[in-house]
């Protein structure tokens, strides 16, 4: 882009552009889907991101400081760290259910090109390992407040809960309730792994 003043809004265009692949994946997003959700010819979209490749890189990479980075905000709250958690999970469940049959851009990229193992994979991968991470650190402070049952290995743990938000977001996008998948919430938190002090 540098050198080059656009004739367009860039941010607008690229938010359309995900909304396409989030909404048909990779493979079958066209080129011209695309210049039709973008709004822009088909020149501008070579000339400013040279190929259906790099527009979808982009969008995973703008998906990744929007969406994921904001869920990993609503973590940043002051008082117990179980709490912060069941927020965050609060939080995914309302985002889960908003985003309707589509789902989460990002398990579906990781679903959809995981035989390849390619860029967009490990943009994927590395977006979770974020979340992952983030969820292990509230949770080793959870352990240290003595919120969290001391038999409970935090890196376990976070894995664990990772394997709920993958569940929430494809539930959401089949239809499950957010009264039903507080409930999920709930028995993993509550029920496996929060100390009988926070519980009380």
């Amino acid at each position: 882009m540098a050198g080059r003043l656009l004739q367009f809004d860039y941010r607008k265009a690229l938010d359309a552009a995900m909304g396409v692949f989030w909404e048909k994946g990779y493979e079958a997003s066209s080129v011209q889907d695309l210049l039709d959700a973008m709004e822009i010819p088909k020149g501008s979209l070579y000339n400013t991101f040279k190929s259906k490749e790099e527009l979808y890189s982009r969008a995973l990479q703008h998906y990744r400081s929007t969406v994921a980075s904001a869920l990993l905000k609503e973590l940043d709250r002051e008082g117990s760290r179980i709490e912060a958690v069941r927020h965050f999970f609060d939080i995914v469940i309302d985002v889960a259910c908003s985003d309707g049959a589509k789902g989460c851009l990002m398990v579906s990229a990781a679903l959809e090109h995981s035989m390849r193992r390619n860029g967009f994979y490990e943009l994927a991968t590395e977006t979770f390992t974020l979340i992952e991470k983030a969820l292990r650190n509230e949770l080793s402070t959870a352990k240290k407040k003595g919120e969290l049952r001391q038999d409970i290995d935090p890196t376990a743990a976070a894995r664990y809960l990772m394997s709920l938000f993958y569940g929430i977001r494809i539930q959401g996008a089949m239809g499950t309730t957010k009264a039903q998948l507080r409930k999920m919430v709930t028995l993993a938190l509550s029920d496996t792994l929060v100390s009988s002090n926070e519980n009380s």
